[in-house]
């Protein structure tokens, strides 16, 4: 059991869960810097282990988002469910879960140094707790809103297309116009 194990399984043992005051705002780059000292490293994580679970659950089991507007009956009893998952998991990584989070924290670390730990704990316990139907229906979302992007740029290319066909064919016309005008004018002259 490494370090991380240790101290989650102690913030649940301790109850320290419970006391947490969700004020926890440490830098990935002031965790990571900590990690020549492994017991400050080891005491930020736990504090912000902590606030992020207990922040979580406060925030899922809320009736209102943080915007203040009111969620659907079926958002309500989703997240219910959803902090459910968290209660039983947060206490209990396992090993890959710990090191999936761990890992996460690293990259987040070297690409968003000032991004909050707690907020990257909440992320991937949230992310833990998804069904296999959320994690089919993310994925699904994604691919649409990949293929709706891909369709605009289209429409936006086809719209571009009509228009300068449209502009081509002006001149085309134009030109012809040109054209039987002066074909008109040789008739005309030939006729004579």
């Amino acid at each position: 059991m490494n370090w991380a194990q240790k101290t989650i399984r102690g913030i649940f043992a301790s109850g320290a869960l419970l006391v947490s005051t969700f004020s926890s705002a440490v830098p990935l780059s002031v965790f990571e810097q900590a990690g020549n000292d492994p017991a400050r490293q080891a005491q930020i994580f736990r504090s912000d282990y902590g606030a992020a679970v207990a922040g979580t659950l406060t925030a899922l089991r809320d009736r209102h988002f943080k915007d203040g507007k009111e969620k659907t009956p079926q958002r309500i009893e989703r997240d219910k469910e959803r902090a459910d998952r968290i209660e039983q998991i947060a206490p209990h990584l396992t090993t890959n879960q710990v090191k999936a989070l761990i890992s996460m924290i690293a990259e987040y670390a070297a690409a968003q140094p000032n991004t909050e730990l707690g907020d990257v704990i909440a992320s991937f316990l949230l992310t833990e707790t998804k069904t296999p139907l959320d994690k089919e229906f993310q994925q699904y979302q994604e691919s649409h809103e990949r293929y709706e992007a891909t369709y605009r740029a289209f429409m936006e290319n086809m719209e571009a297309w009509k228009r300068a066909t449209g502009k081509a064919q002006a001149e085309l016309d134009k030109e012809q116009a040109d054209i039987d005008r002066r074909h008109r004018e040789l008739n005309g002259s030939n006729s004579r």
